[in-house]
């Protein structure tokens, strides 16, 4: 490596030939050419899991052989539960079971991820007229968010307010564990929910042969021209990313 890169330089540099190694290996095992890079889905309140008795009332953490636990982490997790608990009981009671059912679900979909991923305790600001979102997270960034409750009473917003939303950004569907696709589609199936947004992406590892001047440019061309094709398609650096 360049070590006349700088640190954060260096970091992108390993993160990016690591998101290369994850892909070209999911490729080979899948045996597919194409890999998820966005994943967005919603269901209804009333299908929504019910939060577990474990985060309404927690209890002692303890250290087995099966979960080994340094002391470290053990006031870590300490810490994210009494925050989660007190932002909970905060909460007025017509929002309570809302925010409790949309941290339940954020569990499952990081269940479904894999161990490296987690919920953020700090309740966020709402994104695409949620009015809050838990936020998934990966090494303290965020890579996912689950939306709930309409960020205002307009008459327009009675049908969303009545709904959760998930998106799982690229970063996480990169570094998910293998069978993630498989876990999280037991899930959707699960809480009845329907995928609003899924995102293919094709890399080109090595480039193109002539190089992005000769990529192939029909869905671009007939997007432009107004023409709402599906699959639509926009190139993004080497990838050419699929919209559905």
């Amino acid at each position: 490596m360049n070590r006349n890169l700088s640190k954060k330089q260096q970091a992108l540099v390993i993160e990016g030939n690591e998101v290369k190694l994850r892909l070209q290996a999911d490729r080979i095992k899948s045996g597919g050419v194409v890999h998820v890079d966005w994943l967005r889905f919603t269901c209804e309140l009333k299908n929504a899991p019910v939060p577990v008795a474990e985060v309404l009332f927690p209890g002692p953490l303890t250290d087995t052989l099966e979960n080994p636990r340094s002391i470290a982490e053990q006031d870590l997790e300490q810490y994210r539960r009494t925050k989660l608990l007190r932002i909970l009981r905060e909460m007025p009671d017509a929002e309570f079971a809302a925010s409790a059912q949309a941290h339940a679900l954020a569990l499952k979909v990081c269940k479904a991820l894999g161990p490296d991923f987690s919920v953020d305790p700090q309740l966020n600001k709402g994104k695409d007229f949620y009015r809050f979102r838990w936020s998934i997270t990966r090494n303290d960034a965020e890579v996912g968010w689950v939306g709930f409750l309409a960020s205002s009473e307009s008459p327009k917003l009675d049908a969303l307010a009545k709904t959760i939303n998930v998106n799982v950004f690229g970063s996480a569907c990169t570094f998910a564990r293998g069978d993630w696709r498989h876990r999280m589609a037991n899930l959707i199936e699960e809480v009845n929910a329907k995928i609003t947004r899924i995102d293919y992406a094709l890399d080109f590892f090595d480039g193109i042969r002539g190089g992005l001047e000769r990529r192939p440019d029909g869905c671009e061309r007939a997007q432009a021209q107004g023409q709402h094709r599906w699959p639509m398609g926009r190139w993004r650096s080497r990838s050419l990313l699929l919209l559905r």
